[in-house]
């Protein structure tokens, strides 16, 4: 069922909060870890569904200063029935105090998954106090076509980094010699929704593609691909991509948030 194959991992880190009855709060899909929250809960064949939460509330042994819980995620299809499930048990130091970890749930949707409409549940159990929570999230797999999926950005940045929104492209028509001819554009939007430069960035495939890909273009059922950004000053600014597909004349778009940040501002007194 699955072509690429179907994964649930889950990544937990730590932060801190006051401790009484487990709770998981905040559920949201996101562009990857550390990403800008989606604005749908629509996806592509060969997506990443990126879920993230937050596990408030669980107890820590004092003497080990360590958090043990069980995840189980669980993944269903519109009639009930179950099309995979995950379990792991972690066991993390609370390094900076508190009872509260962030958590994320990953599922890999595959290349060939049937469009429809489908459901993920996501289980936590506290192994200290045996407290468990859980809460689902519904989501669709929209039909096979030419678009970006694989999203991943973070929301912010430093002054002085250079940024990378890393993003695949999927579905791309190809002509008599298996070769796609795309054309992808990039725009960085200020806060008043104008180009900071008058040009786009811009990428064409095949001709653009470096040469580990370039070697596999003609398999390949989607392309990861990367824009690099150097942040040179702060603000909030609105990434723009657009793909054109010239062979199958289909378009796509997608917009994200990036917010960048003076580094000279932090540590001060």
């Amino acid at each position: 069922m699955w072509k690429v194959p179907a994964a649930a991992i889950v990544v937990l880190s730590l932060f801190p909060v006051s401790a009484h009855a487990l709770e998981l709060k905040n559920p949201r899909a996101v562009y990857g870890l550390f990403g800008p929250e989606r604005p749908d809960n629509k996806f592509l064949p060969g997506d990443v569904l990126h879920l993230t939460f937050d596990i408030a509330d669980i107890q820590m042994d004092p003497k080990t200063n360590m958090a043990k819980y069980h995840i189980a995620i669980d993944g269903y299809d519109s009639k009930g029935g179950l099309t995979f499930n995950r379990n792991r048990t972690n066991e993390d130091a609370l390094s900076l105090g508190g009872n509260q970890l962030p958590g994320l749930a990953e599922v890999l949707i595959g290349t060939d998954q049937p469009p429809g409409k489908y459901t993920l549940k996501v289980t936590v159990k506290d192994m200290l106090s045996k407290s468990s929570k859980d809460f689902t999230y519904a989501f669709e797999v929209l039909p096979e076509t030419f678009g970006f999926v694989r999203l991943f950005a973070p929301v912010a940045g430093l002054t002085g980094y250079t940024y990378k929104a890393n993003f695949a492209v999927t579905s791309m028509a190809r002509d008599e010699k298996k070769k796609p001819n795309v054309e992808i554009r990039m725009r960085v939007l200020d806060e008043a929704g104008k180009p900071v430069k008058a040009n786009p960035f811009t990428m064409v495939i095949p001709k653009d593609l470096p040469d580990e890909l370039l070697s596999k273009v003609e398999t390949l059922p989607f392309l990861e691909l990367e824009f690099p950004l150097f942040l040179n000053r702060p603000g909030h600014f609105t990434i723009e991509m657009e793909g054109i597909d010239n062979i199958s004349k289909k378009t796509a778009t997608l917009r994200f948030p990036l917010t960048v940040v003076d580094a000279s501002g932090f540590g001060a007194k």
